[in-house]
């Protein structure tokens, strides 16, 4: 879906700058794209259960490590 967004993305620069491709072209490449956004699946994540609210838990001030990979030690 990405790949189709970025075609009609650079068609649509390329018809501005040629002025080649008509109306009812630029019209269903529209509603491909809407179609192809209303086809995808809901990415929201699961809600994780936790004894008490995100901000009880942090004080203001605190700092967050985030750690991407474990080190090797």
């Amino acid at each position: 879906a990405l790949r189709r967004s970025l075609e009609v993305s650079v068609r649509r620069s390329s018809r501005d700058s040629a002025g080649e491709e008509s109306e009812e072209e630029w019209i269903e490449e529209q509603i491909e794209r809407e179609e192809s956004s209303d086809s995808l699946p809901d990415l929201t994540l699961p809600a994780q259960p936790t004894s008490q609210p995100i901000s009880k838990q942090l004080s203001h001030g605190d700092l967050i490590m985030l750690e991407f990979s474990p080190s090797s030690q």
